[in-house]
């Protein structure tokens, strides 16, 4: 097992330093999740982003097959009643593309971009 745990502890390391580095380089942020979602799990990570964002502005974009009324009037949340289903895309080319399309309408939307968009580098530089 000690192999299998050093290479996710060196891969979710990495993750964890790319967010946290990305984090302090971005003007504002769009913070996104897939997959069914209810009111007070939604409003116990907005609280959680808001201490970590230090005063950025910033947005959590919800992608979830379900009614629009759960987060009804929460500040920073967007939600859109979509589905991505990972299993689907991979044994679908055409719902693969379907759904990029769909991830692409909504980005652009949001008034994000490749002009504007924050790509974190693979290793994060020394500061």
């Amino acid at each position: 097992m000690f192999p299998v745990h050093e290479r996710m502890r060196v891969r979710y390391t990495a993750r964890s330093q790319r967010f946290w580095y990305a984090l302090r380089h971005c003007d504002k942020v769009l913070f996104s999740r897939t997959g069914i979602s209810d009111r007070g799990g939604a409003i116990n990570l907005v609280n959680k982003l808001q201490k970590q964002c230090q005063g950025k502005p910033f947005h959590l974009l919800l992608l979830s097959p379900q009614s629009d009324d759960e987060f009804l009037d929460l500040p920073n949340v967007l939600h859109y009643n979509v589905e991505f289903n990972p299993d689907r895309m991979y044994d679908d080319l055409g719902h693969w593309m379907y759904c990029t399309e769909m991830m692409r309408g909504i980005l652009e939307s949001l008034g994000v971009s490749s002009k504007n968009l924050f790509w974190c580098p693979p290793k994060i530089p020394k500061e």
